[in-house]
Parts: C-alpha cells; structure tokens; sequence
C-alpha cells in the first residue's frame, strides 16, 4: 500500500510538472513608436483646426510574436483637450495573425460586444529594393521605396515574415521603420525569447462577421465619437 501510494504521488508530481512546462511558450516582441502627422489626416472642412492642435501626436504599440503567430497591441494616441484620434483598432486595439496561413483576424468592440472578420494577409506590391541598407537595433535592414507615394520602408529578414506596425503594409520580411505620408513608425526595442505562461494570442470570444459588416461597425463607432459634445475627430 505503501508502494502504491508513493507511485501515485510520483505521478501526481511528474504530471504537475508536465503540465507546468507545458504552459510555458518562449514569446518576443517589438516595441514600435508611431507618429502621426495630425496637420496631414485633416479633412477640408477641418483645416481650421491647425491652430488649435499639434502637428504630430505620438502613441506605442507593440508586436507580440512567435513563428507560428502574432499579435498587434496598439496603444492610445496622444491628444489635446477635446481633439480625438480615430485609429483602426479592434478589441482592446489588438489584430491577430496567422502566419503560417497568412490570415488577419481585425476586431472590433461594440456596446461590450466583440466582433471579427478574417482576411488575407497581402504583400505589398508597390515597395521596391533601392540597395541601400542600414542597421536598427542591431539588425541590418534593407530600405523599400515607393517611389510615386514618396514612401520607405526599412525591412529585416533575420525575423518572421508579414511582421508590420501597419498590417495595411506587410512584406516578405519584418517592417522596423516605415516613413508613410500621414504615419511613422519605428521599432525602439526588440525583446527576444521571453517564457510566459499567459496565452498572449488567445483571441477574444468574438462573432464573426463579413468585412462590409466591420466597416459598418467601425463607422458606427466614429460617429459616437463624432457625437459626443464639443469633441473633434481626426480619422486615420
């Protein structure tokens, strides 16, 4: 009996601690700065703003990945006073990424409610390789350009494929730095290989819905803001 119970509470222990490194993941990720030209994203009838609000606000956010997925995690943007910045965010401004697939899931909170719809990752046709490169935070990164936009980017391949602070914008490669018309983004550290035992892409419990349906949503939501007394609403 004495036998028995001892291999039972080995058992026990071995499982515990199966179960244990089991939950364990090795995670890295990037942290980005985002600068956005709020004097560019003015519509015509907001021109007159310009007086009263910054050029550029600045926000973080952050790419959560492993080799099989990712996650983006957006953070506020800075305003002033009643001045509202309108950023394709989805739940808790977070977008999930199917790597191996190649698939976005975009969400968006609604009244408590959380919706999502599902699209293709796409490769940005219109950057091309100038030749030149130049190293960020220790990686050496080739430079990208739009020539007709007047746009760059600056990509690594020592990191997985379709990595992007602006998912909009994805290349065979990761995106540390992208200098767009309206938008900046640039990585400011990258933090390699951390175990965590929190299950970082476990999407939220979500109802799926068609892309026309997310833009219907995202509307709604910018009309709130709209409405809301006294505020200005500047759309990304």
């Amino acid at each position: 009996m004495k036998k028995l119970s001892t291999a039972i509470a080995l058992l026990l222990f071995c499982f515990a601690l199966t179960s244990k490194l089991t939950a364990q993941q090795k995670i890295s990720s990037i942290e980005f700065e985002q600068i956005i030209n709020l004097h560019k994203n003015l519509s015509e009838d907001q021109k007159a703003l310009k007086a009263l609000i910054p050029e550029f606000a600045k926000s973080k956010l952050e790419i959560i990945y492993n080799n099989k997925q990712a996650k983006l995690r957006k953070g506020k943007a800075e305003s002033n006073s009643n001045v509202m910045i309108s950023m394709n965010s989805g739940s808790n401004g977070e977008q999930f990424f199917d790597l191996q697939n190649k698939k976005i899931k975009n969400f968006i909170r609604i009244d408590g409610e959380d919706f999502f719809y599902t699209e293709d990752i796409k490769i940005a046709k219109d950057f091309t390789p100038t030749g030149k490169t130049k190293e960020i935070l220790g990686y050496k990164c080739k430079e990208l350009k739009n020539n007709e936009e007047g746009e760059t980017l600056y990509i690594t391949n020592d990191l997985p494929n379709f990595l992007s602070p602006l998912p909009e914008i994805t290349v065979e490669g990761t995106i540390l730095e992208a200098d767009l018309k309206k938008i900046q983004f640039k990585a400011t550290k990258i933090n390699k290989d951390q175990t965590t035992t929190e299950n970082v892409f476990a999407t939220p419990k979500a109802r799926e819905i068609t892309k026309d349906q997310y833009n219907d949503l995202q509307e709604e939501k910018l009309n709130e803001m709209i409405n809301m007394p006294g505020a200005k609403v500047i759309r990304n």
